[in-house]
């Protein structure tokens, strides 16, 4: 029998005990192999004394578990173990794995070293591990791990005596390890000690000579965690801690308690508080503390700024939300704008904490409210409120017809996925309205009930209705069928939206199946199957079907083929009506005229051709559309060799083809063929020249004898409306075009481009009257932003600068969207030209305060006389109170305009108030002395019906209806998700909460008296927030009014700082 050595026992048993197979193992067996004699033996065997500890192919790499004994590798060096290559390496695996044992055996290993030549049998012996490597990565490690008897070993290794078991050398010299600088490792390793509160290890830091006199960062890290006792120890160790300053209190101000905020201020004589930052810091750490710190040193403003809410709201911060509602006096707009943005949100944790802890929060459950639930989806808020029973029965009636409206309409705006998403989760508000109507005790509810529910299956089949209008799963038709939605809604409407859908055969065939009628209004199915607007090409299988089960093919006049005609590739689908009866000739051959109207294939057409189409239907139609796309020339070939009369409609094609680009080819082939370029009064040329391109055309057209001066030279004034024709205008100016014709109407064309220069020197050259009509050709170029050298050739040339009472001064000014750099010189010149009477700036005055006039406009109105009265012209005084209110307003400007206008009146601050009811308003005439306590009942009538206004309602009073038009989206956040939002909405409304109490307590300070009760039942709320301000503390008449409300900071809402960007959506 073969003799079996014991270590090859024992590495049979190391590999099958690796084997998840293995269910009896010997005791015997399994002892021997845990030995740490046993398994020292086997490796070294097993890998031998070089590579045994080796990382990458020894034991380390192949028995990973079993390396985790430090007992065994502290055996395996002593049995020999070579550590010369991976001594480092192990070290620093010895450190993070706590192996004290052996640190301290690696740190006393020492080898030979280098051996210069003729040593003389000097021998030079260094350490195994070097502490400097890496710049004391040891040292980092065992500060990371806050393993101190590993540290203290590192520490005193320098000490350490060696023996040089094993050497066998004569002399030798020993290189000792050095000792460890600490103030050579990175310093941010000590923070993570000082964080820890590891007091005992930085006591051995500083006894080993570690130095923080300058390390103003020591102290950052127990800052953070409030903990002044280790402050203390550290200042006792030599740290500075009273030079800190602005920086260190705000990470007090992130995440510290009152007491460190209390200790830094009493103990940092150079920390100056910044509010902003102290503010900002607390904020988004969410650290109620800090405020309370802030409001008890007397830096707290009278409002809260009400932008950074949301970021409160978003971030759970509930008991720093409650810390500012007591700290701030605008507690109505705080609570509203957390209430309306936790229930946007869906978020139920602060919104339950604001329930529980404001009773005044009810206020705010109204129809507003629920249209925020529709608007930002925010339906689990919406089923809270339904479920909790906050609104009354009337309400709900209310509420629940608003759902209902928002499911049925399709807002072509949103995402479809959103949309969907959206509308189901509608539809599960449904049985929460129905479960609320059921324990509601009304009179006749069974009544109610049955009547709700066929209200309900009617706007939800409209709605059904609408998603037909879209890809539709079959699995969701079927579902809408099963909850008994009406398919036949609106005469069949579903299945004709349906086909007007790409690849929707199975549900127009589950529709049809169930009843739907394939010619409903006049057979609509087949013709939206049929419709370009839908597909490029008719969707044939569709067709197909509807055909199949009865739908009649020439309705509606043949329309259906027609329809066909206008898609890209129709000719499946001809070829498929045809077949089945559709008449090609219906409606005159309107299908063929369509054809040549298209760009589609050649093959559509002939296919039309070869069956039978009047290629002359409507009086050579066909030939002249198809000259409206000249690329496709081999249909205009056919028409024409196939007896189209070119001439038809008094040569139509060919006029018709020199309205395109680059049709020469066309035209060449219309020419040879016969056309006469003479019809219409020399049309064609007149139309060639409106085609910069077309040169070659207008060159052959004149050289063929075209009059070149026919209709009154309508020619050269086409030319002239485009300002890269210069090269036909050349032409036609050589060749006897009047630059005159028309009473100079080609340079006053020429002037209404944009940048004419070029086009305007060469008509004036050739004798263009530069005054023609009464100077029109300086009015116009002075609407299009024109250059110097432009107005300086037309008036040097005769042009008068005054014209039509100094039109073109008016119209230079008058001109939107100015940008100083090009405005002052063009204006400059006009003035030094002699513009600019007095008695004819009229209509600049009656803009002056347009938005976009531009300052150099302005600094010289202001030093002109005003020879007009506009004190009645509404738009004046309308666009004077946008630039009040206007955040970049030139102030002092608007200021000395008006009053030079003697606009500052009565009427127009009503006129101004009403435009826009703002504090800036009020402050500025009762600047300018008007008494405003005279119409105080105005404003306080005007303002309570604003504060009685919806949110949406609200707006166009605050922003000007112009903000909402045509805007689908209603801010910046929610627009790239392509969202409508509630987010201005919430927005100005809570802002102008605090702009009402801004003027109640402006009015009051004027001695309005708001002590009635009418006055109380209106304001009251309002009333309570300004009754807890000193007046004495707020100064209105400086222009810093508003800030004075919130900070003596920039630290002021968005309303005031830009309110154009109306918000954002985070705080940053």
């Amino acid at each position: 029998m073969e003799q079996v050595l014991n270590f090859e026992i024992i590495e049979r048993i190391f590999v099958i005990s690796q084997n998840p197979e293995l269910r009896f193992l010997s005791k015997s067996f399994y002892k021997i192999s845990k030995s740490t004699k046993a398994r020292s033996e086997f490796f070294l065997h097993r890998f031998g004394k070089k590579n045994v500890l080796n990382f990458e192919m020894g034991l380390p790499a192949e028995f990973p578990n079993i390396f985790e004994n430090e007992k065994l590798v502290l055996n395996l060096m002593k049995l020999g173990a070579k550590t010369s290559k991976v001594g480092q390496e192990l070290f620093y695996y010895a450190i993070e794995n706590s192996w004290v044992t052996v640190v301290e055996y690696l740190l006393k290993v020492f080898v030979r070293g280098f051996e210069p030549k003729k040593s003389g049998g000097v021998a030079y012996i260094k350490p195994l591990i070097s502490l400097k490597e890496s710049k004391y990565e040891s040292v980092k490690l065992a500060l990371e791990y806050l393993n101190k008897p590993i540290l203290i070993l590192i520490l005193n290794s320098h000490k350490f005596n060696h023996k040089l078991e094993g050497q066998n050398l004569r002399v030798a010299i020993i290189k000792k390890i050095p000792k460890v600088d600490l103030n050579k490792v990175d310093f941010n390793c000590y923070l993570n000690i000082v964080k820890e509160r590891r007091i005992d290890i930085l006591d051995i830091l500083f006894e080993n000579g570690l130095v923080i006199k300058s390390k103003k960062e020591i102290f950052y890290p127990a800052i953070s965690n409030s903990d002044i006792e280790t402050i203390e120890y550290l200042v006792k160790k030599g740290g500075d801690f009273s030079s800190l300053e602005h920086g260190p209190f705000n990470i007090a101000c992130q995440t510290g308690n009152i007491h460190i905020l209390e200790y830094m201020v009493s103990h940092c004589p150079k920390l100056v508080l910044h509010p902003s930052s102290i503010k900002g810091n607390s904020i988004k750490h969410g650290n109620a503390d800090a405020m309370i710190f802030f409001h008890s040193k007397g830096l707290c403003s009278h409002f809260f700024n009400y932008d950074v809410v949301p970021f409160i709201c978003d971030h759970n911060y509930t008991q720093l939300l409650d810390t500012i509602y007591q700290i701030y006096n605008n507690k109505m707009t705080i609570l509203k704008f957390a209430f309306l943005r936790t229930v946007q949100k869906n978020n139920m944790v602060v919104l339950t904490h604001l329930i529980q802890n404001y009773p005044g929060i009810k206020d705010f459950i109204n129809q507003d409210l629920f249209m925020i639930f529709i608007r930002d989806s925010s339906f689990a808020t919406a089923a809270f409120f339904i479920q909790n029973n906050h609104f009354s029965f009337s309400q709900m009636i209310k509420f629940e017809k608003l759902v209902l409206e928002e499911i049925h309409k399709r807002d072509v705006h949103y995402d479809k996925k959103l949309y969907a998403k959206k509308s189901t989760e509608l539809f599960n508000l449904i049985p929460l309205f129905t479960e609320f109507f059921k324990t509601c005790t009304i009179i006749d509810k069974e009544e109610y009930m049955q009547s709700r529910k066929t209200a309900i299956r009617t706007q939800m089949s409209l709605f059904f209705s609408a998603e037909c209008n879209q890809f539709m799963p079959l699995e969701k038709l079927k579902l809408f069928i099963e909850k008994d939605y009406d398919i036949h809604i609106d005469n069949d409407q579903p299945l004709i939206n349906a086909c007007s859908i790409k690849s929707n055969l199975p549900v127009i065939k589950h529709l049809v199946e169930n009843g739907a009628d394939v010619n409903a209004k006049n057979g609509s199915p087949l013709i939206n199957a049929c419709s370009d607007d839908m597909f490029p090409t008719p969707q044939l299988e569709i067709i197909k079907y509807l055909v199949k089960k009865g739908a009649e093919i020439n309705v509606r006049n043949g329309q259906i083929i027609i329809n066909a005609c206008n898609s890209n590739n129709p000719l499946p689908a001809l070829k498929y009506l045809i077949e089945n009866g559709a008449d090609l000739h219906s409606q005159n051959d309107q299908a063929f005229v369509n054809i040549c109207a298209n760009t589609c294939n050649i093959e559509s057409f002939m296919f039309l051709v070869q069956n039978g189409a009047d290629i002359n239907a409507q009086n050579g139609e066909a030939l002249i559309k198809a000259c409206f796309l000249p690329e496709d020339m081999q249909r205009i070939k056919f028409l024409i060799k196939n007896g189209v009369d070119i001439h038809s409609q008094n040569d139509k094609a060919l006029i018709s083809t020199c309205l395109e680009s680059n049709s020469l080819d066309v035209f060449g082939f219309l020419v040879k063929n016969g056309a006469n370029i003479h019809a219409q009064n020399d049309q064609a040329l007149i139309n060639a020249c409106s085609k910069f391109n077309n040169f070659k055309i207008v060159k052959y057209l004149v050289e063929s004898g075209a009059n070149i001066n026919a209709q009154n030279g309508q020619a050269l004034v086409t030319a002239c409306s485009n300002a890269r024709n210069l090269d036909i205008l050349k032409y036609l100016i050589s060749n006897g075009a009047d630059v005159n014709a028309q009473n100079g109407r080609p340079l006053i064309e020429a002037c209404k481009n944009y940048e004419p220069f070029d086009m305007i020197k060469l008509l004036i050259e050739n004798g263009a009257d530069a005054n023609s009509q009464n100077g029109m050709p300086l009015i116009n170029v002075c609407k299009n932003r024109p250059s110097l050298a432009t107005l300086r050739i037309l008036i040097e040339n005769g042009a008068v600068v005054n014209s039509q009472n100094g039109l073109p001064l008016i119209n230079l000014c008058n001109h939107l969207l100015w940008e100083d750099f090009q405005f002052n010189e063009p204006f400059d010149y006009l003035i030094s030209c002699g513009a600019g009477k007095s008695n004819q700036l009229g209509p600049i005055w009656a803009r002056v305060f347009n938005e976009y006039t531009p300052s150099r406009l302005l600094s010289y109105l202001a030093q002109t006389e005003v020879n007009t009265n506009l004190q009645d012209f509404v738009p004046l005084i309308e666009d004077l109170s946008d630039r009040i209110v206007e955040p970049k307003n030139r102030y002092s400007t608007t200021e000395t305009l008006a009053e030079k206008m003697c606009i500052i009146t009565d009427q127009n601050f009503l006129i101004s108030f009403f435009k826009n009811p703002r504090f800036k308003v009020l402050k500025f005439f009762a600047s300018k002395g008007i008494e405003i306590i005279k119409h105080k009942d105005f404003i306080l009538n005007y303002l309570i019906e604003l504060i009685g206004m919806s949110y949406r309602d609200l707006l166009p009073f605050l922003l000007g209806d112009s903000f909402l038009e045509g805007s689908s989206y209603d801010c910046s956040f929610c627009h790239q998700y392509r969202l409508r939002c509630s987010c201005t909405d919430i927005y100005v409304n809570v802002s102008y909460t605090d702009e009402v109490c801004v003027m109640l307590m402006f009015l009051k300070t004027m001695g309005v008296d708001f002590t009635s009760s009418e006055l109380q039942e209106k304001f009251g709320k309002y009333l309570q927030q300004i009754d807890l301000i000193d007046p004495n503390t707020v100064s209105f008449m400086d222009n810093n009014a508003y800030e004075n409300f919130y900070s003596n900071t920039v630290e002021f809402p968005m309303w005031i700082d830009d309110f154009d960007s109306i918000r954002k959506s985070e705080y940053e």
